[in-house]
This record gives structure tokens, sequence and C-alpha cells, in this order.
């Protein structure tokens, strides 16, 4: 006859079960989060209608789509993508994402034909800098979102020609800001204001 293992919890574990209030806050957190992706979509879709007029048509009417998991890399997350299209290997996508824990990130995503439509313009305007703060994704794999040194390297940690270089030979281009949790109550004016940044680098 086999013998069943034996299940134990820690005591952390046994305390958190016999708590609900943590939970109901968790549920409380993500609703706030979407509440304000709710609220900054509405910034974000003055900016792409009324101002940005390089943007090909179909991103300008593109529909927002606001999305939530529990289990990026084990943990919550809310992601707002718009403006966004995917269609194979095109991809045009500006993602912001709230990872518990972790950070919430606002980034600019292209494959395909979007990459090719706009990456020169992108060279031309981050060589000028006119964003700081900006992280370049390295990795071969354009669906990780985390900020480990395997996925984002600092813009201040490459010279133009490498940026250029690096631009260039990737399939994709993943241009991203992050900022801290702490950072919650400023949010509201950074996020329009550098969502607005992030479309001027393909102008």
């Amino acid at each position: 006859m086999l013998q069943a293992t034996k299940i134990t919890l820690s005591a952390q574990e046994k305390q958190l079960i016999g708590n609900s209030e943590w939970i109901l806050i968790k549920h409380a957190v993500i609703n706030k989060v979407i509440e304000l992706l709710n609220n900054m979509l509405v910034h974000f879709k003055q900016t792409v209608e009324t101002g940005m007029h390089f943007l090909p048509a179909e991103l300008r009417t593109a529909a927002p789509k606001i999305s939530k998991g529990e289990n990026y890399l084990s943990l919550p997350y809310v992601i707002l993508d718009y403006p966004k299209f995917f269609y194979k290997k095109d991809v045009f996508a500006i993602r912001t994402m709230f990872w518990w824990g972790n950070f919430i990130s606002c980034t600019l995503h292209l494959g395909g034909r979007y990459k090719i439509l706009f990456q020169e313009n992108i060279i031309k305007n981050i060589n000028k800098k006119i964003l700081d703060g900006l992280y370049l994704c390295i990795n071969e794999n354009e669906w990780q979102h985390h900020f480990g040194e395997d996925n984002y390297k600092s813009i201040l940690a490459f010279t133009n020609d490498e940026i250029e270089l690096l631009i260039k030979k990737q399939p994709f281009i993943k241009i991203a800001l992050k900022y801290n949790l702490e950072e919650w109550d400023i949010l509201q004016l950074k996020l329009p204001k550098n969502f607005n940044e992030l479309i001027l680098l393909l102008a």
C-alpha cells in the first residue's frame, strides 16, 4: 500500500490561510490599478487621436485592452495595451504594466513592419537623449517584461553606435521606462507625460 506524502505548512503559511484580510486588500489594490490605467487611458487616447498624425491609421483607431493575471513569474500583474496592433510578427504596442511587488512600467514594443518603419527615427531621437531613464531590451525573447540584467539595460550603458547596432540587429525593439511602486502618488502626472515622450521617439 502506497503511503501518502505528508503535506505540511510553515508557520507563516498557516497564519495566512487563516487571514482573509490580506487577500481582500490585494483585490482592492488590483481594482485601484485598473482604475488608474483607465484614467490614464483617457489621456493616452487624447494624445494618439488628436496629436500623433505620423502614426499609421490602424493605431490611431485601435481599441485598448486591459488584462490581468496571477502568474507572471509567480506574481499578479495588470496590463494596458494602447495603442496596440498584433499580427504575426507585426507588433506595435505601448504596454503599461503593473507587476505586484516590483514596478510599474511603460514600454514601446515594435516588431516586423513597424520596427522597419520607425527604427531610423528611434535611433535619431534616442541619440538626442530626449527622454531620461530609458531602458533597452537586450533579450532575444521579446515577451519578457522584467528588468533583470539579461532583459533590459539602461540607455546610459550604451554608446550611440551600440544603440544603433542593437536596434538594427534585433528583429524587435523594446524601449521601457520603469517606476518604483513608491512613486504611485505621482504616476498620474508622470505617465501621460512619458507616454507622449515615448511616442515622440517615432516622429
